[in-house]
């Protein structure tokens, strides 16, 4: 859904839905809404909370999937922000890997 089916209405109507309970599931979908249409920091802010109540390896590992995506793809991430991300979850060689991955990215 998040990938075909989302445009900037589908984001705030999602973000708006008080009523549906705030499971996981939601929750994840809701961040990759976000990242969909690309509004970055509901989307960071989420992501930063569901690591945080989090200590199941998967959901971290899903979480570390979604920076690494947003930051080798969005261009609507400061520099700043993009290197705040990258220091607090990601080692010192994966924040290599991401910022090439960007550069290589961008040069297609």
């Amino acid at each position: 859904m998040a990938v075909y089916g989302t445009n900037n209405a589908t984001a705030e109507y999602i973000a708006s839905q008080d009523y549906i309970d705030a499971s996981l599931n939601y929750r994840i979908q809701r961040l990759l809404v976000y990242e969909k249409v690309e509004n970055v920091q509901p989307a960071v802010k989420e992501a930063e909370e569901i690591f945080k109540e989090n200590e199941d390896g998967m959901v971290r590992n899903l979480i570390g999937a979604f920076y690494h995506h947003l930051l080798v793809n969005s261009n609507r991430i400061s520099d700043q922000e993009r290197r705040r991300i990258a220091g607090k979850y990601f080692s010192q060689e994966d924040q290599t890997r991401v910022l090439l991955s960007r550069r290589k990215a961008a040069k297609m």
